[in-house]
């Protein structure tokens, strides 16, 4: 028996109690496949969309980078170049004067000749920093040229995600251990847990900010600290990260540009004395292949561009820009790339959620409610573009997915409820329950046909029309009297 109370039209509490539960739902649903690792690709794409789309900062003079280019292979028929080489380069721009000066080539084996005047040479300075990589668990590393005071190494490793682009920069990390068989103990496979070695770009830049007496110091949970800024510590699941491996200290390479971001000279340039003095007098100088030759290229976020650029960045260069980031950030204020907590970013993912919905309940017409989603979406893509001019990566791709959804989810329940059809359905399950009514269907795929039939026939069916068309009249009815 139906009861003869009128039903009450749903108001502001009621719609905005089915917004509330319908996000409450979709968040949960859109945090958990994240977690998971389903959005990891989308969330990285979008990150790289969002550092393309945001302007090249200025070039940083500060740094210097000598290209050994294929125009300086093929003049000197050199590859690799002679240790000899490598020497007079060395002490041709120490007679410039540079704060720090890094060899990012490795020296570990001698090369041609020379070999005597270049190890003078990497000893003659405490400013000169010398390149290693560190030991995998299958392969055992490459080590510093012999001779070179341990403080003045730094590894040339850098974290590669899966779809080959450099993101982070490592800044500190232990040698792994390793099942290689191949190569000798070095400073740069020594696995023991105090041998904490620095990078190329975190050694150099400390150098040149101790010049200008930056203090460097540690915070209390243990994240480094230059002057006032403090360089947070990637965790293995930011942001848009399910599982990024990052055991060691790592951090968002915050890229200036994809060209023109440290002035770059030639090898041929500086050894003919065709560079200007103030370029590398107290700047810090990058040593690297540019050469293609080298094998030493890696792709980048900009390496999505479809403008015909580069695609690639060599070695030297990841360097350069890891390196000035720090310097940056501690000298003119720049913005390390930031995130939020999982709490605040599922808050975040269940406002969009919630403003997602909203429309569902209130706009009647498909027209309206497409604009309207059209306007979230865009106010969406606007505040996750903003955040990030100010470094701050924050769920683009979760937050669209929840709003989207969560915006079908209340049109498809605001819509049942509103024809009646959610009320009688509740109503014949409830009596179902209790045994008054039990539908049996028997599932046959070769009598799909005639099933669909029997059901759009049976009792069961019609009566669900029948009370769903007596809620409408009651509600219609309703409308009148008011």
């Amino acid at each position: 028996m139906f009861s003869n109370q009128r039903p009450r039209r749903p108001g502001i509490q009621a719609c905005g109690s089915l917004v509330l539960l319908t996000g409450l739902l979709v968040t949960g649903g859109v945090t958990w496949v994240r977690q998971l690792g389903f959005l990891e690709g989308n969330e990285l794409s979008a990150y790289d969309a969002l550092l393309r789309m945001r302007p090249d900062d200025a070039r940083d003079d500060r740094l210097l980078v000598v290209g050994i280019t294929e125009e300086d292979i093929q003049q000197r028929q050199e590859y690799p170049l002679k240790d000899s080489t490598v020497a007079t380069l060395l002490q041709t721009l120490r007679a410039y004067g540079p704060r720090v000066t890094v060899l990012d080539i490795a020296r570990d084996v001698p090369q041609g000749d020379g070999r005597e005047a270049l190890m003078a040479e990497l000893q003659a300075s405490d400013r000169i920093i010398a390149g290693c990589v560190l030991s995998s668990q299958t392969e055992p590393g490459i080590p510093p040229p012999p001779g070179v005071a341990p403080d003045q190494v730094g590894f040339a490793d850098f974290p590669i995600d899966l779809q080959g682009i450099v993101r982070r920069s490592i800044l500190i990390s232990t040698p792994a251990p390793t099942d290689s068989p191949l190569g000798n103990t070095h400073l740069c496979n020594e696995a023991d847990p105090e041998n904490e070695l620095l990078s190329l770009a975190l050694l150099s830049a400390l150098i040149y900010l101790e010049d200008e007496g930056i203090p460097i110091d540690q915070t209390a949970n243990g994240e480094l600290q230059l002057g006032s800024v403090v360089v947070p510590r990637l965790s293995e699941q930011a942001s848009g990260y399910a599982q990024n491996g990052a055991t060691d200290y790592q951090v968002m390479l915050n890229y200036r540009a994809r060209e023109n971001a440290i002035p770059m000279v030639s090898l041929t340039d500086v050894l003919e004395g065709n560079v200007n003095p103030n370029w590398i007098e107290n700047r810090l100088v990058l040593i690297g292949y540019t050469s293609t030759a080298a094998n030493d290229y890696f792709f980048t976020p900009y390496s999505g561009q479809l403008d015909g650029g580069d695609i690639s960045m060599p070695g030297v260069m990841l360097h350069a820009q890891s390196a000035s980031q720090l310097i940056s950030a501690v000298l003119d204020g720049r913005s390390l790339i930031w995130y939020w907590p999982l709490g605040i970013e599922v808050i975040w993912i269940l406002g969009w959620a919630i403003i997602g919905g909203t429309p569902g309940v209130y706009l009647r017409k498909t027209g309206q409610f497409v604009l309207a989603e059209a306007a979230i979406t865009g106010a969406l893509l606007a505040a996750c573009y903003g955040l990030f001019l100010s470094g701050g990566w924050v769920p683009l791709t979760p937050a669209l997915l929840a709003a989207l959804v969560t915006a079908m989810g209340t049109v498809l329940l605001d819509r049942g409820d509103r024809t009646g059809y959610s009320q009688a359905l509740y109503e014949q399950t409830r009596d179902s329950i209790r045994g008054v009514f039990k539908p049996t269907i028997n599932v046959n795929h070769a009598q799909k046909a005639e099933q669909v039939a029997e059901i759009a026939n049976s009792a069961f069916f019609k009566e669900l029309q029948q009370r769903a068309k007596q809620i409408r009249e009651q509600r219609q009815q309703l409308t009148k009297d008011k």
